[in-house]
C-alpha cells in the first residue's frame, strides 16, 4: 500500500522499524461491557509490558483502543508506530504527510512527540483491493498491519470480525508465523470464536496469564499467554468483583421475562427502597422525586481521557488493580474536580451546556439501553443527583422536544434548550440531512430515512443548565448525592469523597422476585 513514513532524526532507519515484530490489539463493541474495563485496560498493559527489545507496538488513530495502548507504550518506553488512516484522495494523502511533518518539525512543544519511546509517524493511504466500503480504512489497518495481534472482543458479523477473519484467511502475510491471539474470550460469542480458531486463531488461557506491576523490576508476561488478570490482589476479592455481576445478569434475564404486571410491582419495590436510602441519608423529600440526574461515561467512551494525560495515566498505572473501581473513574474525576463540565456534543447549535434528566432512579432498571450510533450507554450506573431547584437557580430548564419548524421559530436564547425530533416529513424532504437517531445501527443499509424507525428521546426527560456545575455548594448543603452499580463502589466513594453514595445493587439484589446467587 502506498504510505509515508516520517522519523525523528535521531531515530533508526526504516529497516530496522520493518525488521521489529510489530504488536497490535483491537476490540469491537467492549464499551458495552463497562464492568470489564479493568480487564482490557490489563489486558493492554500486559501486551505492552511484554513487548521485548525487538518488537513494536504499532496503533491506528482513531481505533477504540489507540490512545490507551499508545499511551501505555510511551510510558513504558516501548518503541511505538503511531498509523494514521488516509481514505481520501492522493492530495489527501499527502496533506496528512505534510502535517506529520509540521508536527514533528515542532519538536517536544507538540504533545504526539513529547514521548519517552522512539516513535514511528506513518501515514496509510487506502488500498485500491480495500473490498469492504463500510468498513473504516482505519480498522483494516489496525487488523493487518500487526505481527502478533490480540482480540479483546469481537461482535459478530461487526468491522472487528471481518477484518480479523480476512487476516486469517490472508495468504499475503508481511511475515511468516504472524499470530491472532483471542483474549477476553468472554466478550466474543461462542460461535465467532470457534470460527476463528478454526481459521487458526490462537486462544490465550487465562491460567497462564499474569499481570505485570507497572514497577521496572516487573517480570512482564509474554504475549501469548496475555488474558484475564490473575493479579494476588485481583484473586483475593474475585468473588466480590464477580458476585455483583451475576446478580446484575440474572435480575437481566428475569426483567426480559417479566410481565406488565411483575415489572410494575417490581417499580414499586425499587421506588421504597430509593426512599428508604434518601431518608437514611437525611435526603428525604416528598411523594415526588426532586432531584435532576447526570450520568457519566465509562472510560472506554469518555473524551476527557484521550485528552488528559494526568486523567489517562492515573486509569493506566494506579487502577488496574482493583477492576471495579476502573468503572468509576470518570465519575471521581468529576468529584475530585466537584465540577460537572460543560459540552457541546450533540447539542444542536453547539452552545455549551451540562446534560441532566429529571426520570428517578428506581425507573433507571427499565430504561438503561445502549445507543449503538452514539456508542454510550442511556440511563448508565454512575453520576450525580442534585435537587432540582438548586439546578434552577442555576438556570436549569427543561428541553423542549420539537421539529425543524418549531426550531426555526425559537429565539436565540431558548435554543441551546431544544432538541429535535424531526417528524416524517422532515426526513422525507431533507434527503441530505443527518440520519435521525435510532436503535440499530445498521438501520442505515435499510431504506429512506423516512421509513426508519425513531427513539422518542423525549424519555429522557432531559434538563439542561448553561455552562458548568460547580457541586461543592451542593456538598456542603447536603442537597446532592453520587449513585454507582455496587455496594463495594459505594462505600469506597462514600468513605473517599464524603457525599452519600447510592449502588443500584440495592435494587436488583433486594427487591426483585429471584433466588439470590449462591
Amino acid at each position: 500500500m502506498p504510505c509515508c513514513w516520517i522519523t525523528a532524526a535521531d531515530q533508526a532507519d526504516w529497516g530496522e522499524w520493518e525488521s521489529a515484530d510489530w504488536l497490535g490489539a483491537v476490540a469491537s463493541r467492549l464499551s458495552r461491557f463497562p464492568a470489564r474495563a479493568g480487564d482490557v485496560f490489563c489486558t493492554l498493559r500486559s501486551v505492552v509490558a511484554a513487548c521485548g527489545e525487538r518488537e513494536a507496538v504499532v496503533t491506528v488513530a482513531g481505533t477504540t483502543l489507540a490512545p490507551y495502548l499508545d499511551r501505555l507504550a510511551d510510558a513504558h518506553a516501548r518503541r511505538r508506530i503511531v498509523v494514521t488512516a488516509c481514505d481520501g484522495t492522493v492530495e489527501r494523502w499527502i496533506a496528512d504527510c505534510a502535517t506529520l511533518a509540521e508536527e514533528l518539525a515542532r519538536g517536544s512543544g507538540n504533545p504526539r512527540n513529547a514521548t519517552s519511546g522512539a516513535a514511528l509517524q506513518l501515514v496509510c493511504w487506502k488500498n485500491a483491493s480495500h473490498r469492504w466500503p463500510r468498513v473504516p480504512w482505519r480498522d483494516v489497518l489496525a487488523a493487518a498491519l500487526p505481527d502478533v495481534l490480540f482480540v479483546l472482543g469481537v461482535r459478530k458479523d461487526g468491522h472487528v470480525h471481518r477484518t480479523v477473519r480476512e487476516r486469517l484467511l490472508s495468504k499475503r502475510d508481511r511475515h511468516a508465523g504472524r499470530r491472532t491471539v483471542l483474549v477476553l474470550s468472554n466478550a466474543i460469542q461462542a460461535d465467532v470464536r470457534r470460527e476463528l480458531v478454526a481459521l487458526g486463531a490462537e486462544v490465550a488461557p487465562s491460567e497462564q496469564s499474569r499481570q505485570p506491576n507497572t514497577g521496572s523490576s516487573a517480570a512482564a508476561a509474554r504475549p501469548g499467554d496475555v488474558g484475564r488478570s490473575t493479579s494476588r490482589k485481583r484473586r483475593t476479592h474475585g468473588d466480590r468483583v464477580l458476585r455483583p455481576a451475576l446478580e446484575w445478569d440474572r435480575f437481566r434475564r428475569w426483567l426480559r421475562g417479566a410481565t406488565a404486571e411483575e415489572r410494575a410491582r417490581a417499580v414499586r419495590c425499587w421506588r421504597d427502597t430509593v426512599l428508604e436510602w434518601l431518608g437514611e441519608n437525611g435526603l428525604a423529600m416528598g411523594p415526588e422525586w426532586e432531584f435532576l440526574t447526570h450520568w457519566t461515561r465509562t472510560p472506554l467512551l469518555d473524551e476527557r481521557f484521550k485528552r488528559d494525560r494526568t486523567l489517562l495515566d492515573r486509569l493506566l498505572r494506579d487502577d488496574l488493580d482493583d477492576p471495579e473501581m476502573v468503572e468509576t473513574i470518570v465519575l471521581r474525576a468529576i468529584l475530585d474536580e466537584a465540577v460537572v463540565r460543560a459540552s457541546a456534543e450533540a447539542i444542536r447549535g453547539g452552545y455549551r451546556v451540562t446534560c441532566w434528566t429529571a426520570t428517578p432512579l428506581w425507573l433507571w432498571p427499565l430504561r438503561r439501553v445502549f445507543r449503538s450510533h452514539r456508542v454510550r450507554w442511556d440511563f448508565d450506573w454512575y453520576g450525580v443527583c442534585i435537587q432540582r431547584d438548586l439546578l434552577e437557580s442555576w438556570g436549569a430548564r427543561p428541553v423542549r422536544y420539537g421539529t425543524e419548524a418549531q426550531w426555526r421559530d425559537l429565539p436565540e436564547a431558548d435554543r441551546r434548550y431544544f432538541h429535535l425530533v424531526p417528524s416524517r416529513a422532515d426526513a422525507a424532504q431533507q434527503p441530505g440531512a443527518p440520519t435521525p437517531p435510532t436503535q440499530d445501527a445498521g438501520a442505515a443499509a435499510r431504506g429512506p430515512a423516512a421509513d426508519r424507525p425513531r427513539i422518542d428521546w423525549s424519555i429522557e426527560q432531559e434538563w439542561r443548565v448553561p455552562g458548568d456545575c460547580p457541586l461543592r455548594q451542593a456538598l456542603a448543603s447536603g442537597r446532592g448525592f453520587a449513585f454507582v452499580r455496587t455496594a463495594r463502589q459505594a462505600a469506597t466513594l462514600r468513605d473517599r469523597y464524603g457525599w452519600p453514595t447510592f449502588a443500584f445493587e440495592l435494587l436488583w439484589t433486594t427487591t426483585v422476585p429471584f433466588e439470590p446467587v449462591e
